[in-house]
């Protein structure tokens, strides 16, 4: 791979000469797939994105009795070094650490990659947001979409003292981003479900497999609640789906039916979090919403080495370790020890 060096010294001018080329990539397009297309292959090019998926290994594990249902497993190992840092890269003098060094945070990011990642400032409902890659990605074509400012990732009870965004305001911001990434995948990890930088919000979204894989959670049957609302049932985890080409009405519905059930669960259940979810079709007219309660206090699942986040919500786990990968080829792991695993994590409805 070729990697090529970037001048911190001339860093902001760097970023700014490659805004302004997407900003102008955006103004002539309807959505944003050529734009993380082209930042996709400036990161490779600069050296950002360590991993090419090309060691990556995939495994379909059919339902016993309906086999055109199915759970994933990815084999990637490298995904292990996704939060390491090169201790070597030492802030200037200029520049002073920020809310204790988040990488995540714009004023850490040079010096915490030595000047080449660079990332896309957008704005998302009035707010300013940065699209950046993920130096180690889920899938191809994998971003990060986070927030300038320096928020807490975990949602607003009206309890907190900071600024915080509300559900409604998580929901209409996942659901916009996801009609402009039409055919990609989007979520929101919730405080201890698969996040792992709570002190940032951000958003992630990723470009499916063999362009345009549907996962298990998408395949799963539903039961018709109400019009635009459904249940979705036969599933290991609990989830809630809204569908509708109303991309309004599908965000309040959404919204709404989320807060009256937070509303109602956080006395006996103090730890509610959530995995959300946002797609939209190709064509970037029907959109869909899930919602998968969760408890921050289970995060994990004894027969999981990794923290359980959206992708395993989704129904595809992410293996990393050499014991896990001596399960799948002994197989020991299956639709059942899948299912088992992420049932751990459940919340009723």
């Amino acid at each position: 791979m070729h990697k090529k060096s970037t001048d911190r010294r001339n860093y902001p001018a760097e970023w700014d000469l490659l805004n302004r080329e997407l900003k102008a990539i955006e103004q002539f397009d309807t959505n944003l797939l050529n734009v993380v297309e082209r930042l996709r292959e400036h990161q490779l090019d600069t050296g950002f994105i360590r991993d090419d998926l090309y060691a990556v290994q995939y495994f379909d594990f059919p339902h016993p009795d309906h086999p055109e249902r199915f759970l994933s497993v990815q084999y990637n190992p490298a995904r292990v070094n996704r939060l390491k840092i090169d201790v070597n890269a030492l802030p200037p003098e200029r520049n002073d650490v920020v809310n204790e060094g988040c990488f995540l945070c714009s004023g850490n990011i040079e010096w915490q990659h030595r000047g080449i990642e660079m990332g896309y400032t957008i704005d998302l409902n009035g707010m300013p947001f940065t699209v950046l890659m993920n130096a180690y990605p889920l899938m191809p074509a994998h971003i990060v979409v986070v927030t300038e400012e320096h928020i807490p990732q975990a949602w607003d009870l009206g309890d907190a003292g900071m600024r915080q965004f509300r559900i409604d305001e998580v929901v209409a911001n996942l659901a916009t981003m996801a009609q402009r990434l039409p055919g990609y995948v989007g979520f929101y990890n919730g405080d201890g479900a698969g996040t792992s930088v709570p002190a940032h919000f951000h958003y992630q979204f990723f470009m499916r497999r063999n362009g345009g894989d549907r996962f298990p959670l998408e395949l799963a049957p539903v039961h018709q609640v109400a019009d635009l609302v459904a249940e979705v049932v036969e599933y290991p985890v609990s989830a809630m789906r809204w569908s509708g080409d109303n991309r309004q009405e599908v965000i309040a519905r959404a919204a709404a039916w989320i807060n009256d059930w937070l509303q109602v669960n956080l006395e006996t259940r103090p730890n509610l979090s959530a995995n959300i979810f946002a797609m939209a079709d190709d064509s970037g007219e029907l959109l869909q919403v899930y919602f998968v309660p969760r408890d921050k206090q289970l995060g994990h699942s004894p027969r999981m080495s990794g923290m359980i986040g959206s992708l395993e919500i989704l129904g595809e786990l992410v293996l990393t370790t050499a014991r896990e990968k001596r399960d799948l080829d002994w197989g020991k792991i299956d639709y059942r020890s899948i299912a088992r695993i992420l049932s751990y994590v459940n919340v009723p409805l």
